[in-house]
């Protein structure tokens, strides 16, 4: 998964429904959603994979 700098707040997470701050990180997933890095971290941590 590549990461990005948000450049437009015209978006939102899909998961959390906030929009994007421009300026903050974010990755992108191979089918090109954009989802904030917290809720990939904080699922992969449910996994045991952190």
């Amino acid at each position: 998964m590549l990461i990005i700098k948000i450049t437009q707040s015209n978006s939102q997470c899909p998961i959390c429904l906030e929009r994007f701050e421009v300026g903050c990180e974010a990755k992108k997933m191979p089918c090109d959603q954009i989802l904030r890095i917290i809720h990939l971290e904080r699922s992969s941590m449910e996994e045991g994979k952190i």
